[in-house]
């Protein structure tokens, strides 16, 4: 079982315990004790990648008849109750609500239905992604899918629902709150969804029967789980399972990108669990379960452990010897991958870019390998971390294990590279790239792609940003894409002056690190 790891900075399915709908489990308990904070480990590999969240328009809070408040962009309208309930739906624009029609006024809604959670929640034609997430304490699952056969909306309709259990996972009790945005021709639907997602988590229920400190909740099917979240004198944030079992406590996260994760239960217990916190950047953690030689991917989002609150918690049910947890990977709320995780992974081969040391001797002339520029099967770019150390900032391009059309197992040997300071980067297309911070370092990798063309249709193996902005490092200021053509990858680091570099190659997983020395 694995014990707290922090990760600096760096689904698909239903939660393990409840058929059909997204997870099971509950005991409301008191607050939880104190104890010792379990100590951290260092057992597992990591990938990270900073992204900056940008915070969007102030949010206005109002109230619905139907016993809930929700809040929305100052910049959004709402209707009044003239025809419906106030706050029942939201648009960018005003809008009037026409009474005695089935017409939608607006691409966003909420309402309560007087139907069991379960069916709300149950899987459905069209169904593409589902994540299980607590709102105001109840079970909460945000369910994507797309329109089929007959129905209100045309096929093809894009819906994003967030469905809420009122009645604390009574199996056929009535009353669910729904919230959803749909894909109304006249409407940006990628950007009511990103609304969508900043209304739900300010839902506050009237006479809430859960727990304001809940950041974990599944129940139903005839299980129940529970998590809750406390915060020590010392700033540390511990989540209890069971309601009034032991502590797993966590040291403050070191920023809004980390993740941090641990065994929640005792083995003995019937039903163990598997969570921690996470900044206020991530959106969602993704988990996939192995078991009986078959692999799931579970989603779930975070809940803030306190209104407004920097840090969060997410927890997952693990009934005993169902499966075992095999990687952990979390997002922002663009979808852009913040970091991964495999647990009881083993060190990488070679010195680890997680080292406090420099991977060599500090330069600010060009560096080119012997065999640039190279040839052969080229390397595909997965993940690119972004790290302060002491004396220096960190970049690390992993690649794939393999490449080529036969996935040729490559070494350090198999990527060469050029590395120097340039007035300005220079594509394919002969504009130049953009890039912050008072010089640029530009680093060129071959044979290297973000693409797999091997294929009969191109493969992105690199799905995180082209340009990524870099926080808390002293000389980094953002990192762009300049070039992905014929096998010639190109990196612009922006920096803020020119200062010394160290680069290396390493193997298992095949790395390329630069390292820029802090100014002075």
């Amino acid at each position: 079982m694995l014990r707290p790891t922090k990760l600096a900075m760096p689904l698909v399915g239903v939660c393990a315990l409840v058929a059909g709908a997204c997870g099971g489990e509950t005991d409301d308990g008191a607050s939880p004790p104190t104890t010792d904070a379990t100590s951290t480990t260092s057992t597992i590999d990591t990938t990270t990648t900073t992204t900056t969240t940008a915070p969007g328009p102030a949010l206005v809070e109002c109230e619905n008849p139907d016993g809930f408040t929700i809040s929305y962009p100052e910049d959004w309208a709402t209707n009044t109750g003239d025809a419906t309930g106030d706050c029942s739906y939201f648009a960018p624009e005003p809008f009037e609500v026409e009474a005695a029609t089935d017409a939608r006024p607006a691409p966003i809604s909420a309402y309560v239905d007087n139907v069991p959670y379960f069916r709300v929640a149950s899987p459905t034609d069209g169904e593409q992604d589902r994540a299980a997430t607590v709102v105001d304490g109840h079970q909460a699952v945000r369910i994507e899918r797309t329109v089929t056969g007959e129905s209100l909306w045309p096929e093809g309709t894009p819906i994003t629902t967030y469905a809420v259990d009122l009645e604390l996972g009574v199996d056929d009790g009535e009353g669910t709150l729904i919230v959803d945005a749909i894909g109304l021709s006249s409407f940006d639907h990628d950007a009511a969804v990103d609304v969508l997602d900043r209304m739900v988590p300010t839902i506050e229920l009237d006479a809430s029967e859960a727990d304001d400190d809940v950041v974990a909740r599944y129940e139903g099917g005839g299980q129940s789980l529970v998590v809750h979240a406390s915060e020590t004198d010392q700033g540390e944030i511990c989540l209890t399972f069971p309601p009034e079992g032991p502590n797993t406590c966590f040291e403050p996260l070191d920023g809004p990108d980390d993740v941090a994760f641990a065994d929640l239960a005792p083995e003995d217990d019937l039903t163990e669990a598997f969570g921690g916190i996470a900044g206020a950047n991530v959106h969602r953690v993704d988990i996939t379960e192995t078991g009986d030689g078959d692999e799931t991917t579970f989603g779930y989002l975070p809940v803030p452990i306190a209104r407004g609150a920097e840090t969060q918690g997410w927890a997952v049910p693990l009934p005993v010897g169902v499966g075992e947890i095999t990687g952990i990977v979390w997002y922002d709320a663009a979808g852009n991958e913040l970091g991964r995780a495999e647990p009881g992974g083993e060190t990488p081969d070679g010195p680890d870019p997680d080292d406090t040391e420099p991977v060599g001797s500090f330069t600010t002339e060009a560096t080119t390998s012997d065999s640039f520029p190279a040839g052969g099967p080229p390397a595909y770019l997965e993940t690119i971390d972004i790290a302060p150390h002491d004396g220096f900032d960190r970049t690390v391009f992993e690649f794939l294990e393999a490449g080529g059309t036969d996935d040729t197992e490559l070494t350090v040997d198999d990527l060469s590279y050029e590395v120097a300071y340039v007035e300005e980067t220079v594509g394919p297309s002969g504009q130049p790239t953009p890039i912050g911070g008072g010089a640029i370092l530009e680093v060129t990798m071959t044979p290297a792609s973000g693409v797999d063309l091997t294929g009969e249709t191109p493969v992105e193996t690199y799905t995180g940003q082209d340009r990524i902005p870099a926080e808390s490092t002293p000389a980094i200021v953002e990192l762009a894409r300049v070039e992905d053509f014929e096998n010639v990858l190109t990196w612009g680091i922006g920096v803020t002056g020119e200062d010394g570099y160290a680069v290396t190659v390493l193997d298992d997983p095949l790395r390329l690190v630069v390292d820029i020395a802090h100014a002075g």
